[in-house]
């Protein structure tokens, strides 16, 4: 009986947790669209294209050397053309901060999701 009570508890704990805070992803469209507050412009940076289960997003995967787990994932609108899943690629453009409403909140520490708006983007 204390074993089905220990197991329920685990089976309810684990219904209970919830996908909110998830990514609210819109349609493409609006996706692409939505005002962001600009944070930054960055030049010549490399990182690896990837596809981000998470926010379900192709992005742009860059490590901040000189640290432990600094880490931005720079969500695309799209896949760029011409460049595959895991290749290393050379970026510069424009970095905007997520809204609060998007819940763009990295499921660990360490991690930071920022919309990214390519003005250069080329396979290395």
């Amino acid at each position: 009986m204390k074993n089905f009570i220990i197991v329920s508890i685990l089976v309810l704990l684990s219904a209970c947790s919830s996908d909110d805070k998830k990514p609210l992803l819109q349609d493409d469209s609006s996706f692409c669209t939505i005002q962001r507050e600009l944070t930054e412009e960055i030049i010549n940076r490399t990182g690896e294209l990837i596809y981000d289960d998470f926010v379900k997003k192709y992005a742009i995967f860059y490590y901040h050397p000189g640290t432990v787990d600094g880490q931005t994932y720079y969500i695309l609108c799209e896949k760029p053309e011409n460049i595959n899943l895991n290749d290393e690629v050379r970026f510069s453009g424009k970095v905007f901060k997520f809204n609060t409403d998007e819940n763009f909140d990295p499921p660990i520490g360490g991690m930071d999701y920022r919309y990214f708006k390519p003005t250069f983007l080329e396979k290395i």
